[in-house]
Order: structure tokens, then sequence, then C-alpha cells
């Protein structure tokens, strides 16, 4: 006789291996590298710590940043078309490489001041992963401005939104940052976290304002590559806020400046009007009659009827 007896499970049998982030991400290279950045941040700041794959992802994260602020830096130079494309293009991936470089010393330095380690490697890694991570929430909202284009939003609102999605993705770099610095749990944390926050914000916003413009009203004549350094990104924010709100305060030197180069626009126009010859010439207007004099009781005669026909507040006395 066949008897078949169902023996529960033994309560001593080995339990499943735990999948851990270092699992998820032993077989993960190449581009799925990115696919970690945006899906699952903690595997990939387990990799950080495997001196084998630091440099394949230096070289991912490095490629990320260059290429992801490159069409955000043209998408802002699209408001004004031409070869401003080109140049927001090409100085924006070069603010976030020059914010990495001057960062990551002091990154470093930090953390073998007050934590007692030095890997220069890490370091310099995690500053990149950040920064891909910047770049890559920027060009998704690439988007919106594509809207606000097309919708003919003004300079100063659009302006407006770029400082803004820029301070927004920079908190989520920062975010990252912070969660980089305390995978590897050692004291203290903070007092190297707050003075790095406060030297990537301002880094980032001066290497930034330093190669502006990258956004350029559209009726602009010649695009410079890069302007004079005047002002400052907090000063530049409050007179957007303001002229969004319609209330223009033009400072002198912005009136200078502009007056400046109207006259240079002119000056070359009139270089590249030939002279006209003396059959082009038009003919010698014939000479006006002397003013009339005022009368014996100071007032000025019977206006002329060129001065009739100008309103009042433009006739001669």
């Amino acid at each position: 006789m066949d008897i078949s007896m169902n023996t529960p499970p033994s309560e001593h049998a080995p339990a499943p291996p735990k999948i851990t982030h270092a699992h998820k991400a032993i077989e993960v290279e190449g581009l799925g590298l990115v696919d970690l950045l945006l899906r699952d941040r903690p595997a990939l700041l387990t990799l950080l710590d495997e001196p084998p794959r630091q440099r394949e992802i230096a070289k991912i994260m490095l490629l990320t940043l260059i290429v992801s602020s490159a069409i955000f830096g043209a998408t802002l130079g699209a408001y004004r078309g031409g070869a401003q494309i080109f140049f927001a293009g090409f100085k924006l991936p070069i603010a976030l490489l020059l914010t990495a470089a001057l960062t990551t010393p002091a990154f470093a330095a930090l953390n073998l001041a007050l934590r007692g380690e030095a890997t220069i490697r890490r370091d310099f890694n995690l500053v990149l992963v950040s920064l891909a991570l910047t770049s890559l929430l920027l060009l998704a909202s690439a988007p919106l401005f594509f809207l606000a284009y097309s919708r003919e939003v003004g300079y100063h609102k659009v302006f407006l939104l770029a400082v803004s999605l820029l301070g927004l993705a920079g908190l989520a770099g920062l975010r990252l940052f912070f969660q980089g610095l305390t995978s590897r749990p050692r004291q203290p944390v903070w007092s190297v976290a707050l003075p790095l926050f406060a030297l990537f914000a301002m880094v980032g916003a001066q290497m930034s304002w330093t190669l502006r413009p990258f956004l350029v009203r559209p009726r602009t004549v010649n695009v410079p590559f890069v302007r004079a350094i005047e002002g400052g990104v907090p000063e530049a924010v409050y007179h957007s806020l303001r002229s969004a709100q319609g209330i223009y305060a033009a400072r002198r030197a912005e009136v200078v400046d502009e007056v400046r180069r109207d006259v240079y626009e002119l000056s070359r126009v009139e270089e590249e009007i030939p002279p006209l010859t003396p059959a082009q010439a038009p003919a010698q207007a014939p000479a006006q009659a002397p003013a009339q004099a005022p009368d014996a009781a100071g007032a000025w005669g019977a206006a002329s009827g060129e001065d009739a026909a100008l309103s009042p507040a433009f006739r001669f006395p």
C-alpha cells in the first residue's frame, strides 16, 4: 500500500539569503549605474567603497553630468536662439565641473581633519554622483521651459523659473551627498556636512554667475560669451522678482550699459552703410526764414505752420 505523508518543513532549514543593496549592485555596470542613480541610490553608494568600481563610476557619472547639463544649458539658450544655444550648452557643464574640482579638495581636507579619514577617490565620486543627479533632474525639467517659450512668458519669469528649478535640483543633489556621508557612520557628520553645503552653494552660484549669461533676452542683438563680473546672484534674483511684478527700478549702471550697447550698434551700422554718390544725394532744402523777434510786450509772434502742428508741450515758448 502506497502511503504518502506530507512532512512539514523543518524549523531548522536555512533561511533564503537576504538581498542587500550590495547584491543588487554587484552585477551592474556601464549605463546601468545611471539606472541605480535614479532607482536605487543606496545601492550605488555601496559601490563607492569598492576600489575596483570607482574608476567606472567616475567615468559614467562624468559622462552623465556633461551630457545632461549640456542639454539643459542649450534649453536655456533656446530662449534667445542662435549662438546662445551653443554658448549655454558649453558653459553649464564647465560650471558644474569647476564646482566639483574646487569643492573636492575641501571635502577631503574636512574628512581628514574632523573624521580621521581621507579617501580622495571616494570623495570625488560622491561629489560627481551628487552633481550627476542634479543634472538629470534639470534635464527632466527642460519641457517646462519649452512650454514657457511657447506661451511667450516674459524674461524675468523665465529667469525665476530657472533659479527655482536649479535650487530644487541642487537640494536633491545635496540630499544624496548627505546620504553618502552617513553611509559610513563616523562622528562627527554634521560638522563636515554643514560647511560643505555652504561651500557647494557658494561655489556653484559663483561659477554660474561668472560664466553667465545662460538666459538672454530674445531682442539682444549680439550675445557675449561671458559678461563682466558685476553684482551677484541675490541682487539679480531680487531685481527679477520686482520686474516680474511690474516694478522696474533701473539702476544707473544698467542704463549706461544699455546706452553704450546701442551706441556701439549704431556705429557698426553706420560703418556698414556705403557713402552716397553726388547723384544719390538729396537736393538741398531751401533756407528757412529767420526766427521772428519778440514784440514790444515780450510775447512771440504767431506760430509758424510747423509749430502750430506740434502739441502745446513741444511748441516754442
